[in-house]
């Protein structure tokens, strides 16, 4: 079963061929694609950096977290339930929480309390600016996307517990170290639920992952062609000399 992640949804809407080689050539050319785009840049620690510094914004013993041990055996569904059983008594921030919906499974970052009862999103990056220029620029391509289809499915799944609230926490670029780290200087966060894509959109794109998706290269290349842009991302190589 092909279970679309979230990072599977954004490659889909920025490059739908990077989606291809990740659905089909995961363990072999779409690591070669990986190294090509992001080098020696460890995203997962930087990720994990940045995390670790919102997670300092609030008393670790108001947080919620989900137990991941032994969940090989069916292990997206496994980490959904374990979420749903913190959900049903959570007063606090929930830290990674996971939810399938179908074949949608999609792990946040945080999910924030708002005081009503319901609760925000909340999605961390190690980036020092989510705008394309300006604050009042549109959101990066790829962040809309990304909470985009973190929304969808906690409407989905939590229903009214689901503020409509999302925020992108991210890295302040005028922050300057002197001493211990103050995550709340180094951290900004914005309201970016005006950014989400709308919701028959995404079912729209759902539906042609699920179709284009499973084809064999000639055909997905028939509907996708290359336009010349960028000869690794599309044929795994590099571009004959």
């Amino acid at each position: 079963m092909m279970y679309i992640t979230k990072s599977l949804f954004v490659e889909w809407m920025t490059n739908p061929k990077l989606a291809w080689w990740h659905v089909h050539s995961k363990k072999d050319i779409y690591l070669v694609i990986n190294d090509y785009l992001y080098g020696d840049m460890d995203g997962m620690a930087m990720g994990q950096a940045a995390e670790d510094q919102v997670l300092a914004l609030f008393d670790e013993g108001t947080v919620h977290h989900i137990n991941t041990d032994n969940m090989r055996k069916n292990w997206h569904q496994t980490y959904h339930d374990r979420t749903m059983k913190v959900m049903e008594s959570a007063v606090g921030p929930v830290y990674q929480p996971a939810f399938l919906f179908e074949d949608v499974f999609v792990k946040c970052d945080f999910l924030i309390p708002d005081g009503t009862g319901r609760f925000d999103l909340l999605e961390v990056k190690a980036k020092n600016t989510i705008w394309k220029q300006t604050k009042d620029a549109p959101l990066l391509d790829e962040l809309g996307v990304d909470v985009s289809i973190q929304a969808w499915t906690l409407r989905q799944i939590l229903g009214e517990r689901f503020s409509g609230k999302c925020f992108l926490a991210y890295l302040n670029k005028e922050y300057r170290l002197q001493g211990a780290i103050d995550p709340h200087s180094l951290i900004l966060m914005d309201d970016v639920s005006d950014e989400c894509l709308d919701a028959k959109k995404i079912l729209v794109q759902l539906d042609l992952m699920r179709e284009h998706l499973a084809l064999d290269e000639a055909s997905f290349n028939n509907i996708y062609p290359y336009k010349g842009d960028d000869y690794m991302l599309y044929y795994g190589t590099t571009a004959p000399q």
